[in-house]
């Protein structure tokens, strides 16, 4: 009886994403997703996020940062979320980092095999311009291949959403970029809005960065709080 059950889940899904495959904009030729800073999307290659690639995020604060960078891609976006989660993932709520409700497609998985099926398939259909994995278990390096190879023809975005805790910042993967995201403030940042430090801990390109920035939720805009930091000479810029 599960096994039915599961293959009549998976038979809907396949149907569901066939079409929305079917109606969603080509991706094809979508090369990176900005930050709109020029200091930050210089230091990246090739100038942003690179789409058809995995990138990965934890750290408390960072649902907001990966709503902000899926809400850039301009198409449909899904999220797969956690099915059991003690701070449930609230839609509504991400509308104030741009990420448009009427194209977010929600999932929740309620085993990890089921998490990483329904993020490979998404991947590969080319039916989203941006797909996020929240992951409450870390990503082993043959998962994470299997991953970036579902990205690297449709040209989605792929966007790994680590649990607290959960990131093994030493850990081998196929990622094209690991960051972490921490709160920030300052008295330089304005009141309300969401600021945060971003730390690029790996990069294919073996660059690493530190940047604090704030979100301008009625800009849709990311701004430069500090001049950045980087990791192999942070000394050199002590104060």
């Amino acid at each position: 009886m599960t096994v039915t059950v599961r293959t009549d889940v998976i038979s809907g899904l396949k149907r569901e994403l066939g079409a929305v495959a079917a109606d969603a904009p080509s991706v094809q030729g979508h090369t990176a997703v900005t930050f709109g800073v020029p200091e930050m999307d210089h230091a990246l290659s090739p100038e942003g996020l690179a789409a058809g690639s995995l990138h990965e995020f934890s750290g408390a604060t960072a649902t907001g940062l990966v709503a902000a960078l899926a809400g850039r891609t301009g198409g449909a976006v899904l999220w797969c979320a956690r099915a059991f989660d003690p701070a449930p993932l609230y839609p509504p709520g991400l509308a104030r980092f741009g990420l448009d409700m009427n194209a977010l497609v929600l999932a929740r998985a309620r085993h990890r095999t089921d998490a990483l099926w329904v993020a490979e398939e998404a991947m590969k259909s080319g039916a989203f311009t941006a797909v996020i994995l929240e992951a409450d278990f870390v990503l082993s390096l043959t998962h994470s291949r299997r991953l970036q190879l579902s990205l690297e023809e449709s040209r989605t975005l792929g966007l790994v959403l680590s649990s607290p805790g959960i990131a093994a910042a030493g850990a081998a993967s196929a990622a094209r970029t690991r960051w972490r995201v921490t709160p920030h403030r300052t008295p330089a940042a304005p009141g309300p809005q969401a600021c945060w430090r971003l730390e690029l801990l790996r990069s294919r390109e073996g660059r690493t960065r530190t940047w604090e920035v704030v979100w301008h939720d009625t800009e849709d805009r990311f701004d430069l709080l500090a001049p950045s930091r980087h990791g192999p000479a942070r000394t050199h810029h002590a104060a």
